[in-house]
């Protein structure tokens, strides 16, 4: 994976202050970071500042309030928002770059991260290791081992190590280890899974099909329960796509909870890759951990080309993917 070098930015990091995104704070920004060649670009309305290199949050609340609208339109808006700003991210590594694996699998956390699976939240650098199940940490005084923190160090006493199931931020803002990581609440930790549906051509005359997968997703300062929907498409809008919940459930831990939600036909935009068009319906994103969940979603698509009386379409569905824990 490609390396940042940062040089001026880690004053950047350093220095920083998000709030009140004045003239006067981002003309002293520029006047610390007398190295750097890109400009430190803020928004306001997120609280956020980008070099382009590395997203920056003013504070955990502020990350936290991103994560805490499950809205298609706000997420879109957000992601939308980050591309204006020209963060080099690693979902636009994926993106522009085919041979790239995936190891997020979700756009929106992917939007956030750099190119080194890094984001800045408040005081503190977060790079994400989906593959071994971790999180690593390095404070922002600490900045000039952000080589080690990429490198995954764990010799080095400066960089903190945590698992994806934590709830890392609170663990880290209160200086504790891993090892405690029940001490604000009791509750038990609800299981990472993931579930396919059945293959479902839609379009016998083309051969086009639909699939789903259902998946809650722990990562340590991202928490998610969603279903991914994969389709082909004509161009004409003949096939129409939607999600269709029943008596869906989860609790999070020491907080909120949601029982009995049904929708028929819940409606996404759409991400493009090659042939393949995808959707994501997200019922719970934050930054806390679930307690439990029950979640049963299938797919449907709508095919207007197939006239099925009294409607004029003819309707397809996967089998229901259900998950829980």
């Amino acid at each position: 994976m490609k390396k940042i070098i940062y040089g001026g930015l880690f004053l950047t990091i350093v220095g920083i202050s998000i709030v009140g995104c004045t003239k006067e704070k981002l003309q002293q920004v520029k006047e610390v970071n007398t190295q750097q060649s890109q400009p430190v670009v803020f928004d306001e309305r997120y609280h956020i500042a980008t070099d382009k290199k590395l997203l920056i949050f003013e504070s955990s609340e502020a990350y936290e309030s991103i994560l805490s609208s499950t809205e298609p339109e706000f997420i879109e808006g957000f992601i939308s928002t980050l591309k204006s700003m020209d963060l080099k991210s690693y979902q636009s590594m994926i993106d522009n770059n085919p041979n790239v694996k995936d190891e997020i699998g979700d756009d929106f956390l992917a939007s956030m991260l750099n190119e080194d699976l890094t984001l800045k939240i408040g005081k503190f650098l977060y790079k994400i290791d989906v593959n071994n199940e971790k999180v690593y940490v390095l404070a922002e005084k600490n900045i000039s081992d952000y080589q080690d923190l990429i490198d995954k160090k764990e010799s080095n006493p400066n960089i903190l190590v945590y698992s994806t199931e934590d709830e890392v931020i609170k663990l880290v803002e209160n200086g504790l280890p891993s090892a405690q990581r029940g001490i604000f609440c009791s509750d038990r930790w609800a299981k990472h899974k993931s579930a396919t549906s059945n293959t479902v051509t839609v379009s016998p005359t083309n051969g086009f099909q639909m699939v789903l997968v259902s998946k809650y997703q722990a990562l340590g300062i991202y928490f998610v329960l969603k279903s991914i929907g994969q389709f082909q498409s004509v161009q004409n809008g003949e096939l129409n796509y939607w999600f269709q919940l029943d008596n869906c459930d989860y609790s999070v831990r020491c907080g909120s909870s949601v029982s009995d939600y049904s929708h028929p036909w819940i409606s996404v935009n759409h991400t493009t890759n090659g042939n393949t068009k995808t959707q994501t319906y997200r019922f719970y994103n934050g930054v806390k951990a679930l307690k439990s969940y029950d979640y049963k979603v299938r797919y449907r698509c709508e095919n207007s080309s197939i006239p099925s009386y009294p409607n004029p379409y003819t309707i397809f569905f996967t089998d229901y993917v259900h998950i829980s824990d």
